[in-house]
């Protein structure tokens, strides 16, 4: 599909909850919110212990009942599917501020050199305000980003351009940037095995979850067999405001990640979305 079809696909059509998206990537989730009834732990986590999703206080989040909920490996299997709606659907009966929350991705990560993650980085970067917007869970804008950081950020103060300046400790287990490198306790090796996605705002929305955790898995299964061309350090320093539409570069990075126009389209309805009655009153105009 052309990318006009795309976008008035995303803007007008029903796109439902996918139960049978398939991730064949082990991920888990951390799923922050503030609470203010102490009984709603419970309620949330109904039928959750049993299948080893655990729940933690996170004092960061400035409410009565700071909470956060971590499951276990996951895959994008229709029983794992199941589980986060139903939870998506008891979080929301519950009152419930995401002012400071956020929603985080751990996603094992397959790559076998620095040059990889260097890669990743830059090509992150340089769709960041795109990313950034994706990941607003419906609002107009993030978050207070103290612990994600822009990666432009470190590129600016370290002033990396090439792959021998790149410090990937700078990423390791870090509360700093907008992601996160890791290694799982069976990985010793130098090299992380799981990136930490720790953009979106925190939200109760499994529709949501399901569709950040489909685009990051695409995002960096793609990045060893992308052109050179978009990894060009000189252009990605300028700041480009988030909060505004850049439609062209959205899809862009959309046929550059998806091969299936359905991904595409359920990326554009995000990103879009909060801006999606304006969008459709310009077309309309545009078109009479």
């Amino acid at each position: 599909m052309k990318n006009q079809e795309l976008i008035e696909v995303a803007l007008y059509d029903n796109l439902p909850y996918r139960y049978n998206l398939e991730i064949p990537r082990v991920f888990g989730l951390e799923i922050e919110m503030g609470l203010f009834n102490e009984m709603d732990r419970k309620y949330i986590m109904e039928g959750l212990k049993e299948k080893g999703y655990t729940y933690e206080v996170d004092v960061g989040l400035k409410t009565d009942f700071p909470y956060e909920i971590q499951t276990p490996k996951l895959y994008g299997t229709k029983e794992v599917w199941n589980q986060l709606f139903l939870l998506s659907e008891r979080m929301k009966k519950c009152q419930i501020n995401f002012d400071y929350a956020a929603f985080q991705i751990n996603m094992d990560v397959h790559y076998k050199t620095i040059n990889d993650f260097f890669k990743f980085c830059l090509f992150f970067m340089k769709f960041e305000h795109i990313l950034f917007k994706f990941s607003t869970s419906n609002h107009e804008f993030l978050r207070p980003l103290t612990y994600a950081n822009s990666l432009k950020k470190y590129f600016k103060i370290w002033e990396c351009r090439k792959v021998e300046e790149f410090n990937i400790n700078r990423f390791r287990n870090n509360k700093e940037y907008c992601i996160a490198l890791k290694n799982s306790l069976k990985n010793n090796t130098f090299i992380p095995d799981i990136i930490e996605y720790r953009i979106p705002n925190g939200c109760d929305d499994a529709w949501l979850w399901q569709n950040y955790i489909n685009t990051f898995y695409h995002l960096q299964e793609k990045i060893p067999f992308l052109d050179l061309e978009y990894f060009d350090y000189r252009s990605y320093l300028t700041n480009k405001p988030y909060a505004i539409l850049y439609l062209e570069d959205a899809c862009l990075l959309a046929n550059l990640i998806f091969e299936k126009d359905i991904d595409k389209i359920y990326f554009l309805r995000q990103y879009i979305d909060y801006d999606r009655e304006e969008l459709k009153r310009q077309l309309k105009n545009k078109h009479s």
